[in-house]
This record gives C-alpha cells, sequence and structure tokens, in this order.
C-alpha cells in the first residue's frame, strides 16, 4: 500500500496503476508512511486462544509438528505461538 498526499490530501492507493494516475494529476508518496496489512499468520495468533483443541491439533498436523494429539490446549498454544 502506498500514501499519498496533494496539499492536505492523503490517499492510501494499493493499485500502481492508480498510483501512477494519481502522480501524474499532482500527488506525491509520503516520505516515512508505511501501513503493513496483517498477514495471515498475525491473524492466525489472535484467534488461536478462541480455537478448539482439534482446530489446533489441525493447525500443528499442518505445519509438520509431530506429536501433538497427547497435548493439551495449554502445550499447543504455546508451541504455536512461537
Amino acid at each position: 500500500m502506498m500514501r499519498l498526499i496533494r496539499a492536505n490530501i492523503e490517499i492510501d492507493v494499493e493499485n500502481a496503476a492508480t498510483a501512477e494516475k494519481l502522480m501524474k494529476s499532482g500527488f506525491e508518496p509520503l516520505e516515512g508512511v508505511t501501513k503493513v496489512a496483517p498477514s495471515d499468520s498475525d491473524k492466525t495468533k489472535k484467534n488461536l486462544d478462541e480455537m478448539t483443541v482439534e482446530e489446533l491439533k489441525a493447525i500443528a498436523k499442518e505445519k509438520g509438528l509431530s506429536g501433538v494429539s497427547a497435548l493439551a490446549k495449554k502445550d499447543l498454544l504455546e508451541i504455536l505461538k512461537e
């Protein structure tokens, strides 16, 4: 995502073609401002506490972890948050 500014108007642009068009009309890139959208792994970390043990085990298996079938929720959370 890119943030552009002209006078006191700031616009967040996700598309390079749109950014180019706006820059031709007088907008300039705003220096020092970067926005990072949360990644899927960040979203997963936020929701781990709400998941069931079975869901946590499935995620652990997807990540290639073995021996998770005997773990408690607390242990699974600890491993997956690393």
